[in-house]
C-alpha cells in the first residue's frame, strides 16, 4: 500500500490525542476542513450560482446536524436530504435554512403535516402523488421542486433523447396549477458527470434546458433550476445554473479518480486503539478460516474495529493501517468487532497505542486516504464513509480543539 507523506491533505489540523479508556474506535471530523471546502466550492461557482449542501445519509457518515451547522455558518442557505426524517432531523437540530427532500415522500396526512409544520420543500415527479398532496393539504401550502429524468432512469418525469413525451409537459402544467402546491423549482440529475470524455452530461443538460425553454414558451416559469452534482461542479461549469447540489466534495473527497485537484481537504479521519499485543509463532494461523499463516514469529496486535464498524471484510489480508507512522498489514479475516495486524515493525507497540485506519498519523505525518481502502474493498469512497457504523462516535474539531461529540448508542 502506498502512503502519502507530502500532500495537501496534511493540512488537516493536528490534534493532541490522549488515549482515553472509553475510546474504542472513533471518527474525527474537522469542521474547519468542511468550511474550507465550502469556500473552494463557492469560488468555483463565481457567485452566479449558489451552493445547495447535500447532507443526506447522515452527511455521508459525517453526522448531519453538526456538519450542517458548520455549513450554515458559512452562509449556505439551502440543504438537500433524501427523506422526510432526515429533513426533520435538521430542523430539530436548529437548521432554519431551506431544505429540499430529493426523494419520494408518500402523500399522507401525517407527511403533509410534517412538510407544512417544518417548512420543507418536497420533490415531486408523479401527478397522482402531487394531486393527493394538494388535496390533503387543505389550505396548507406545500413547497415543491419538480424532478426531470433526462437519462438517469431512476426518479423523475421522463424527458430523454428517446422519449420527449408531450405528456410530460402536460403533467408539469397540471402540477403548477394545483392548489396548495407552490412549485418554484425544477431539476435533473446527471449519470456520468465524473467522466469528461462522455458527452452524455452535455446531452442531459441540453435536454433539461430544452424542456425549460418549451415550458417558458407555454408561460410556465421556475424561479430555481438546478442540475449539477459534485462531479459536474468540477467538470462542467455550464451546468451550475441557479444552484449546484454538492455532496461528497463538501467533505473533501472526489467523486472519481483522476479528477481535477481543486484543493479539497478531507474532513474525516478514522482511528482506533490497540486492544491487545501478543506473539504469533511461525506456522500459527490467525482469525476465522485460518487464511493467514505466520511465516515467522510476529508481533500481532488486535484492533477493536470490524465490519460492524464499517471496516469491510473484503479488507482481510490486504489492507494496512498506520501505527507509529508505519505500515501494519491486516492479517487474517476481519471479524465483526475486531481485526488483527502485524505490528512487528512497530517498535515498543503496546495496548492503547492509536492506529489510524484512514487519515493522518499524528507522529510522523504519514497519510492513508479512504480511497485506498475503498479500492481494496472494491467499492467507492462514498460507500466507505457512509457505512461507518453507528457505534463509532463522531468527534468534532475546530481550530484543533474538540467542540462536540456525537454518540449514537450512548448519547452524551
Amino acid at each position: 500500500m502506498k502512503f502519502l507523506t507530502t500532500d495537501y491533505r496534511l493540512n488537516i489540523k493536528a490534534v493532541n490525542h490522549k488515549p482515553m479508556a472509553e475510546k474504542r474506535t472513533w471518527v474525527e471530523i474537522d469542521l474547519d476542513a468542511v468550511a474550507q471546502n465550502v469556500r473552494i466550492i463557492n469560488n468555483m461557482l463565481d457567485g452566479k450560482s449558489k451552493l445547495m449542501a447535500i447532507v443526506k445519509a447522515d452527511a455521508y457518515g459525517h453526522g448531519a446536524v453538526y456538519t450542517a451547522r458548520a455549513i450554515a455558518d458559512c452562509g449556505v442557505g439551502f440543504f438537500g436530504v433524501s427523506c422526510i426524517d432526515e429533513a426533520i432531523q435538521l430542523r430539530e437540530g436548529g437548521i432554519a435554512q431551506d431544505i429540499l427532500i430529493l426523494g419520494h415522500t408518500n402523500a399522507s396526512e401525517e407527511n403533509v403535516c410534517k412538510l407544512s409544520k417544518y417548512n420543507i420543500t418536497q420533490t415531486i415527479f408523479n401527478l397522482e402523488q402531487t394531486e393527493m398532496l394538494s388535496k390533503i393539504a387543505g389550505g396548507r401550502v406545500i413547497k415543491a421542486h419538480i424532478k426531470i429524468d433526462t437519462g438517469m432512469n431512476r426518479l423523475g418525469l421522463s424527458w430523454t433523447s428517446r422519449n420527449r413525451d408531450a405528456q410530460t409537459m402536460n403533467i408539469i402544467k397540471k402540477m403548477k396549477s394545483l392548489q396548495n402546491i407552490d412549485c418554484d423549482g425544477i431539476f435533473t440529475h446527471f449519470a456520468v458527470s465524473d467522466d469528461l470524455k462522455s458527452g452524455f452530461t452535455t446531452e442531459q443538460l441540453n435536454l433539461f434546458q430544452e424542456l425549460v425553454r418549451l415550458l417558458k414558451h407555454e408561460n410556465i416559469y421556475f424561479k430555481l433550476k438546478h442540475a449539477a452534482n459534485s462531479a459536474a461542479v468540477i467538470n462542467f461549469k455550464e451546468t451550475h445554473l441557479d444552484y449546484a447540489r454538492c455532496g461528497l466534495i463538501l467533505y473533501g473527497l472526489y467523486p472519481a479518480k483522476n479528477m481535477r485537484d481543486i484543493g479539497l481537504v478531507p474532513a474525516m479521519q478514522l482511528k482506533t486503539v490497540i486492544s491487545h499485543v501478543h506473539t504469533v509463532k511461525q506456522g500459527e494461523t490467525v482469525s476465522y478460516g485460518r487464511t493467514y499463516k505466520a511465516g515467522r514469529d510476529i508481533k500481532a496486535a488486535t484492533l477493536p474495529i470490524g465490519y460492524a464498524d464499517g471496516f469491510s471484510r473484503l479488507l482481510s489480508n490486504s489492507a494496512s493501517v498506520l501505527v507509529q507512522g508505519r505500515q501494519a498489514p491486516v492479517i487474517g479475516r476481519v471479524c465483526m468487532d475486531y481485526c488483527m495486524i502485524d505490528a512487528t515493525d512497530c517498535p515498543d507497540v503496546q495496548a492503547g497505542d492509536i492506529a489510524t485506519i484512514f487519515g493522518r498519523d499524528e507522529i510522523t505525518g504519514a497519510y492513508i486516504g479512504v480511497e485506498q481502502l475503498a479500492d481494496m474493498a472494491e467499492t467507492i469512497n462514498y460507500e466507505f464513509v457512509c457505512l461507518i457504523g453507528k457505534r463509532v462516535p463522531r468527534i468534532y474539531y475546530k481550530n484543533g480543539r474538540e467542540i462536540g461529540r456525537l454518540n449514537y448508542i450512548a448519547p452524551e
